[in-house]
């Protein structure tokens, strides 16, 4: 199973193929992490971009979202997170199946880009090896 060394290595990877020359490296999205599910906002939470859920440090999965205002946080919410009523308005917790969830990684990308995230899901998924929540059985 697939590590966060190799997510970032993979990413790198395909930065290094299929990002455009004329930007400089510093423009290149990171992966940004958030931990702390009760407090918002979501990392990238306005951007189309991608985002991996991890396991005590293994890739269980990498998802895709994308829109023109919600991005990120749209999909996260439909499918993985949820408000917290008991909590502030702000407030998220993990949906019962993704409970074991440690860690949430987003990657946004910048608005005349946002194009790549598809690609980079893709690209990802095959050079983990199908994280175990990405396959269908």
């Amino acid at each position: 199973m697939s590590n966060l060394k190799q997510l970032e290595e993979h990413t790198s990877d395909f930065f290094r193929r299929h990002w455009p020359s004329e930007m400089t490296m510093q423009t290149v999205p990171a992966w940004t992490i958030w931990r702390e599910f009760p407090y918002g906002p979501v990392p990238n939470h306005d951007v189309s971009g991608c985002y991996a859920l991890l396991r005590e440090g293994k890739v269980m999965y990498i998802g895709l979202g994308r829109g023109r205002d919600h991005g990120i946080s749209r999909r996260l919410s439909s499918h993985v997170i949820r408000s917290d009523k008991e909590q502030t308005s702000k407030a998220y917790k993990l949906r019962e199946a993704f409970q074991d969830i440690s860690a949430i990684y987003t990657l946004g990308f910048p608005r005349d880009f946002s194009y790549l995230s598809a690609s980079l899901e893709i690209f990802l998924i095959r050079e983990l090896d199908c994280p175990p929540m990405n396959s269908r059985v």
